[in-house]
């Protein structure tokens, strides 16, 4: 049996001790928890803009959608997923970097 042979082998039979929750030596396991997506309603989304003192271009702008995008949210028609959620919670939390990063200042 070749050694490539028995190195696949060997991992598949860890894999397998793996799924079947048994420990495997050297792989460490560790849960986490991740916390949800906030849902930010038309209201909310206002406010931060109007906070940060931003136009709706210029959020879209850093969000990377499009200005009717945010014209949609601050309308309530839709509200905003996934990425696009996670970074308006990131402006909510740290809306200084987060724009900084973003917004080339003259």
């Amino acid at each position: 049996m070749s050694k490539l042979f028995r190195d696949l082998k060997e991992s598949i039979e860890g894999m397998d001790d793996f799924l079947r929750g048994k420990k495997v030596k050297g792989l460490t396991v560790k849960t986490v928890e991740i916390e949800p997506v906030v849902i930010y309603s038309a209201k909310s989304i206002k406010r931060l803009r109007a906070r940060l003192k931003l136009s709706q271009a210029v959020l879209a702008g850093i969000l990377g959608v499009t200005d009717k995008a945010v014209q949609a949210w601050e309308a309530g028609t839709n509200q905003p997923t996934g990425p696009a959620a996670r970074m308006i919670d990131l402006l909510e939390k740290k809306p200084a970097e987060v724009v900084s990063l973003y917004i080339k200042r003259a």
